[in-house]
């Protein structure tokens, strides 16, 4: 789907320029599924880790509530 934006660049669906498109491809259009999946892991190590910080950060305000310090 593409329209336009009134101004010298077209989108490609609905909020991507075509330089940004062209820009993208040059740098990651010819990835393979193992590239995929590589760049995948650390995505996935993150929300982990993400969701440790979070129950660190409840733990810790259990302990402040119940010493009477939050």
């Amino acid at each position: 789907m593409r329209r336009s934006l009134g101004g010298e660049f077209q989108t490609i669906g609905d909020s991507i320029s075509r330089p940004t498109f062209y820009h993208w491809k040059k740098q990651h259009g010819d990835l393979q599924v193992n590239d995929a999946k590589r760049l995948q892991a650390p995505e996935e190590k993150n929300r982990r880790l993400k969701g440790l910080v979070a129950d660190q950060a409840l733990n810790l305000q259990i302990l402040k509530e119940v010493l009477g310090n939050g």
